[in-house]
């Protein structure tokens, strides 16, 4: 048993390592999710969120630069998204893990 644990535990790291996502496939996922969440999404509850979205993601597809901060972690990375016109007041925050991401707080 410890001599499989010293082997899974290692390969287990190394493959959070090596599936670590980086900022571009970050903004890759948002521009591809986020446009699909927003159509659905009629809720009045969720519209200080969607607003952020919309934000983001127009500034994703215009070219302009998008207010991503990314914490590396090397086995993981955490994200912050905010866009610039309406301030740093509306984050959200991912996790990102063997290449995909996972909404938080």
């Amino acid at each position: 048993m410890k001599k499989f644990l010293l082997i899974v535990i290692p390969l287990l790291l190394l493959v959070l390592y090596v599936s670590n996502p980086s900022e571009a496939e970050f903004k890759e996922y948002a521009k591809e999710n986020y446009a699909e969440i927003i159509a659905k999404s009629n809720s009045t509850s969720e519209n200080e969120l969607l607003d952020v979205v919309n934000s983001v993601l127009h500034t994703l597809n215009d070219g302009r630069v998008i207010n991503v901060k990314r914490e590396n972690y090397y086995l993981f990375s955490s994200y912050e998204m905010a866009s610039p016109e309406i301030g740093q007041l509306n984050k959200v925050k991912f996790i990102g893990v063997f290449r995909l991401f996972v909404k938080i707080g």
